[in-house]
């Protein structure tokens, strides 16, 4: 919000970048109280993944809004790391989240008794050009998730793999792509 008044050159009134957040936040509310805005398969994917890696959540959402999706969805138990806007000054495609979210999830893995992470081994999921363009800047390995873009788009901003859908990545197909 306050990006956009930045854009239109105006600087908001008292107050206002709060009510205007309040205000869609509750909208966002009303619009997935009967249907979760989750794509098909990333429940099962998530559980799956969960089994054999660290999941962790970084998003331009409020922390309040990824943590009612998961808790509504059954997930929060699968994301130790959660990273949202409000922990960061930068936005997509700036690579300021994922560096953040990176050093977060390999804190957890080393406090579970598991040998310091590399870039190389950490994997961000990404259905948007400025999020996969943040990942690579942040040198990580990115797969392009075509929910809302198309796979040129993707694979455009960086993207090392691109798929339409997450059914049926297994952990070991990830390790044999991108380990």
């Amino acid at each position: 919000i306050e990006d956009v008044y930045r854009e239109a050159e105006k600087e908001p009134e008292t107050n206002k970048v709060l009510e205007v957040t309040l205000a869609k936040s509750a909208k966002w509310r009303e619009i997935i109280a009967d249907e979760l805005p989750l794509f098909a398969g990333v429940s099962d994917f998530i559980k799956k993944m969960s089994k054999d890696f660290a999941l962790g959540i970084v998003s331009m959402a409020r922390r309040e809004e990824i943590e009612y999706v998961l808790d509504r969805a059954g997930l929060s138990k699968y994301f130790p790391v959660i990273i949202s806007a409000g922990e960061v000054e930068n936005h997509k495609p700036h690579p300021e989240i994922f560096i953040k979210g990176f050093n977060a999830l390999d804190s957890y893995r080393i406090r579970q008794r598991h040998l310091p992470m590399v870039h190389g081994e950490c994997l961000v999921i990404e259905d948007s050009p400025p999020g996969i363009a943040g990942a690579k800047t942040a040198r990580l390995q990115a797969l392009g998730v075509t929910n809302t873009v198309s796979a040129e788009e993707l694979r455009a901003a960086g993207a090392d793999a691109v798929t339409k859908n997450l059914d049926d990545w297994m952990p070991d197909s990830m390790r044999r792509v991108f380990v």
